[in-house]
């Protein structure tokens, strides 16, 4: 038997899911007990840390922040004019469970990174 669960959340589910509008880039969290959908900010993508830090690819390139948004520390600033390829255009993001390393993608070229979380040091490089 199928149980559909009207929209606003409820029937038994618990946590919580952070999303991006891709139409106005704005990131929301969802409730999934309540169905609240609150609008957070400006991000094109989202991770949520271990340590409940938010993993955003932002106005400056990947930023740390919290999650109203407002204490934001940039980990890798984008550079589009670089000719390093690891500091542009940064696509996919994705942390580690242990919270300490990001991987990402860049949109320049089908390359792969590992940075440091704490400074940003590009600590491996995978190449297409």
């Amino acid at each position: 038997e199928t149980t559909t669960t009207p929209a606003g959340g409820g029937a038994g589910l618990s946590g919580t899911i952070y999303w991006v509008d891709a139409g106005d880039q704005e990131i929301h969290k969802l409730a999934l007990a309540t169905g609240d959908d609150t609008k957070l900010g400006f991000g094109a993508k989202v991770q949520r840390a271990p340590d409940g830090k938010l993993i955003i690819r932002g106005k400056q390139g990947i930023e740390e922040s919290d999650e109203a948004l407002i204490s934001t520390r940039v980990i890798k600033k984008n550079d589009a004019d670089a000719l390093d390829d690891y500091t542009g255009n940064f696509n996919d993001i994705a942390i580690s469970p242990d919270g300490t390393k990001l991987a990402y993608d860049t949109l320049s070229g089908r390359n792969s990174y590992v940075c440091n979380r704490s400074d940003g040091t590009v600590i491996a490089s995978f190449k297409a």
